[in-house]
């Protein structure tokens, strides 16, 4: 199940946090859309990354969650928890493309040139979070 609606969360389990970036890495979805990774960073619990498909027009940001999947009630549903340690089903990740409106802005600026535009509103959000980064 899905934290943030529209957004892909993975069904396999890995059994740390290292694995699951590396996956991740490797080959970037689970649905073939993008096939090479251009460029990634993690900050946090996100691994962020532009990814390819077959030419730079074809380009995104994806937001990957990384957390631990644990049990929980009611109907005893898997939830990826986000931090975490490594739940009763190992690590997961969940991911939001950029075109689903990301809720977290502290991509790396320099992907916003990587990738053409899918969500203006999203972008501005990331520019003054670094901005206010600089300030602050």
């Amino acid at each position: 199940m899905s934290m943030f609606g529209k957004s892909l969360c993975s069904t396999e389990h890995w059994p740390n946090k290292a694995d699951v970036i590396r996956t991740l890495i490797e080959n970037q979805t689970e649905m073939d859309l993008f096939g090479k990774t251009i460029a990634h960073e993690l900050v946090g619990n996100i691994l962020w990354s532009v990814v390819e498909s077959d030419s730079p027009q074809h380009r995104t940001i994806i937001c990957n969650l990384i957390g631990s999947f644990n049990l929980r009630q009611p109907g005893d549903r898997l939830v990826l928890d986000v931090p975490g340690s490594a739940g009763d089903w190992g690590w997961g990740y969940e991911q939001i493309y950029e075109w689903d409106h990301p809720p977290f802005d502290d991509c790396p600026l320099s992907f916003l040139d990587l990738a053409p535009v899918a969500d203006e509103g999203w972008r501005m959000r990331v520019r003054a979070y670094h901005a206010r980064k600089r300030v602050g």
